[in-house]
């Protein structure tokens, strides 16, 4: 993707797609570790290897936290980003694997 922001002008589509490879390590996910978006400008759905994590439903920019799945492997991560009319929207904060605590 690049470093953040990752943001894009209002007349452009509706609609934004960020993909990249994921690689997470064993010892960092261990069933209790998260995905955090420091901030994302409009809706957005996140999906693990086509699996939904889950959403962000509110136009705003905010932030998102979402656990991922046990086990080490690389995967392909996917946001999607509606943006709405008139507003930029976009990746506009950093992205993160944040390890579970015990």
């Amino acid at each position: 993707w690049g470093a953040p922001p990752l943001r894009q002008a209002a007349e452009a589509l509706r609609w934004r797609t960020y993909r990249a490879p994921l690689g997470l390590r064993g010892d960092r996910n261990d069933g209790r570790a998260r995905l955090v978006f420091g901030e994302i400008a409009g809706k957005a759905e996140v999906w693990l290897d086509g699996v939904k994590l889950g959403e962000k439903g509110a136009a705003q920019a905010g932030p998102l936290s979402l656990p991922l799945p046990k086990g080490a492997a690389w995967r392909t991560l996917t946001v999607l980003v509606e943006a709405q009319p008139d507003q930029p929207s976009g990746l506009t904060g950093p992205v993160l694997v944040e390890p579970g605590t015990p």
